[in-house]
């Protein structure tokens, strides 16, 4: 995928897989055993925003380790596929991250992603433009793009075409290629909308489902359970974002419904994709590449063999989609592997 002339490859991680610096989480270390591993593909670090908030996941000194072994926010059933999440984008602010210098000193391509939690559009609006200046004050040694995350249950607005417009035009002035990333709730329409906007230069679907929006039959048959299980350990009311194989088929009914309402822009799907062969899928709805998630909780032994598939044969900008099911082995042959 080509953003701002800037060549990616077309496997991505997702926002925050390997954490804010691309060091990872503490089973990454465990996963490398069996292929949890991320070489390849565009780092993506976790979202920030500018001030500091605190969130449902507590984090030590350093800002990026959580303080709990395994996070009450979070609930991984691997055996159904699916996971479910209440971070709150816990994060100790941007000027905090910019401070270490680590992005600054990344030496490929990457993305940062920004958001904002405020309820006031005017302040969501400012907290872009501190955004903005802060970055412009540091040399980066890489390009990178920015990720505006509109998508995130804890992010405001996501439903205001207009805010998201003056969004873009403030962050016109880094002059970095910029992708918005909305949710499920994202209509076709207001996406095609959305890439109207000359410093729009991609999409990034889909987030998480909210808990509420499972019907009461996906949420017995992945969780077991009508109600949240991380509500019951964070309180009422925080009932988080779901993620795996419920999400992988409303990603490929909305890359296919965006396509048709006349999106023609870069679209960075993810969601859902625990293989090579869901990634295929993703390709063929119309996805110009994918980004890869909660495959590390979920499916690590496949992280390494799909980002290597996906760089290999996914046909270059302005192939057909159809050469992937003629060059690449059948799904059978991978399963036997």
């Amino acid at each position: 995928m080509i953003l701002g002339g800037i060549r990616f490859p077309n496997a991505w991680q997702g926002s925050g897989a390997t954490n804010i610096f691309g060091n990872g989480w503490w089973y990454h270390k465990l996963g490398r055993l069996i292929g949890l591993n991320f070489d390849h593909s565009v780092f993506v670090a976790k979202t920030v925003t500018v001030p500091a908030i605190e969130g449902n996941m507590p984090l030590k000194e350093d800002g990026t380790t959580p303080k709990e072994w395994i996070p009450k926010c979070i609930e991984v059933r691997r055996n159904t596929g699916a996971a479910l999440n209440a971070v709150g984008l816990s994060n100790f602010g941007l000027p905090f991250y910019l401070k270490q210098g680590k992005w600054q000193s990344r030496t490929e391509p990457f993305s940062i992603s920004l958001a904002s939690t405020a309820s006031d559009p005017e302040q969501v609006l400012a907290e872009a433009k501190q955004a903005v200046m802060l970055l412009k004050k540091e040399k980066f040694l890489a390009d990178y793009v920015i990720q505006w995350n509109d998508s995130c249950p804890n992010a405001t607005h996501a439903d205001d075409t207009n805010l998201i417009f003056r969004i873009l035009s403030v962050l016109q002035e880094l002059e970095r290629p910029t992708m918005v990333k909305v949710g499920p709730d994202c209509s076709a329409t207001r996406a095609t909308s959305i890439t109207s906007h000359e410093a729009c230069a991609a999409l990034c679907a889909l987030n998480t489902i909210k808990w509420d929006d499972l019907t009461d039959e996906e949420k017995m048959l992945y969780f077991g359970t009508l109600e949240s299980p991380v509500e019951k350990r964070l309180g009422k009311g925080k009932k988080g974002g779901v993620s795996g194989k419920p999400l992988l088929p409303r990603l490929i009914d909305w890359i296919k419904k965006t396509r048709a309402a006349g999106v023609t822009k870069p679209i960075l799907g993810g969601g859902g994709i625990l293989n090579f062969e869901n990634a295929v899928s993703v390709f063929e709805a119309g996805a110009d590449a994918v980004y890869l998630a909660s495959m590390a909780m979920l499916a690590p032994s496949e992280v390494k063999r799909t980002i290597h598939m996906v760089n290999k044969w996914y046909p270059s900008q302005g192939e057909l989609l159809g050469r992937i099911r003629t060059l690449v082995p059948s799904e059978q042959h991978w399963a036997q592997k």
